[in-house]
């Protein structure tokens, strides 16, 4: 017991900042250290009184089972944090598609009052046929051409929700400042459902935007093709420094740990539901970080 409890604590010392996360199973502690007690004062009664060698069995087999116990309630709340772990990820996941869903029914809202301000290209017309002064019909093409721009969405593919995806990140960067270039050829994953491909591709040009936006050269190349028999999917930003990994896995960069880094186990969730790979690595000499995903159909 005192072996047991010196080695959490050593994994404490170690683990300083899963401390917060954890602290609520230190009332377990209490268990082992009364039972520690216990057997301590039983060897100590055994060795000044003499007890029948039925008492002292019983005496022994409780020990044995307090010890058990003490093991058999630490997995048991292992298991619980465990299961509490993936149902907050299962919660994280579900909003995060929520939020995607909403995101897509602005975007068709968009384009569709994109497509009425192209549908009234003639009443367009007649009103500036109508003005004679110079300036008003600057002023008036100016209107209708931001307005255009605004609820301009990218016509890349013949996957409607792929267009709007890259429709999203398109604005995304320009607003950070990222140079974003899509080139898709012979390929467009339009035999995924649209709610897997919003978050395989969402989470893949999150992770890319966040990155490309901190780096000096500010670039982000997405490239869909088909080869063979696989459609390949590589996501390409700039990123100045190497990201910190273990075993493959990239460790989230943002202090929140318990409500960040599921982007990474998404890609990976939704790309083997999709019968797909994924592979990452960095290129120390181009200061490029790579994401592939190869979608074999």
């Amino acid at each position: 017991m005192l072996n047991f409890i010196f080695v959490q604590l050593f994994i404490l010392l170690l683990k300083h900042r899963e401390f917060n996360e954890n602290k609520k199973l230190l009332p377990l502690f209490i268990y082992p250290i009364i039972s520690l007690y216990y057997n301590s004062e039983i060897c100590v009664l055994t060795d000044k009184y003499d007890f029948a060698k039925s008492d002292l069995n019983k005496y022994i087999f409780i020990s044995v089972m307090i010890t058990v116990m003490c093991i058999v309630i630490f997995i048991y709340y292992d298991l619980l944090n465990e299961q509490d772990k993936k149902l907050k990820e299962f919660e994280k996941e579900q909003q995060f598609v929520e939020l995607n869903d909403s995101y897509m029914q602005v975007l068709e809202s968009q384009n569709n009052e994109m497509h009425m301000i192209v549908h009234d290209v003639k009443n367009h017309y007649a009103a500036i046929a109508s003005m004679d002064d110079a300036n008003e019909i600057h002023d008036y093409i100016s209107s209708i051409a931001n307005d255009i721009q605004k609820y301009q969405i990218v016509k890349l593919t013949n996957n409607k929700m792929l267009d709007l995806l890259l429709s999203k990140y398109k604005v995304e960067c320009s607003a950070n400042a990222v140079e974003f270039n899509a080139e898709v050829k012979t390929a467009n994953l339009n035999y995924i459902d649209d709610s897997d491909l919003s978050i395989i591709i969402c989470n893949l040009l999150d992770n890319a935007v966040q990155a490309a936006s901190k780096s000096n050269a500010k670039q982000i190349s997405l490239s869909l093709r088909r080869v063979n028999n696989f459609d390949v999917l590589t996501v390409t930003n700039s990123c100045d420094a190497e990201p910190q990994s273990t075993n493959g896995k990239i460790a989230t960069s943002k202090k929140d740990k318990t409500s960040h880094g599921y982007g990474m186990r998404l890609i990976e969730k939704y790309a083997r539901k999709n019968n797909a790979e994924y592979e990452w690595h960095y290129e120390n000499d181009k200061n490029i970080f790579v994401s592939t995903l190869i979608f074999k159909r």
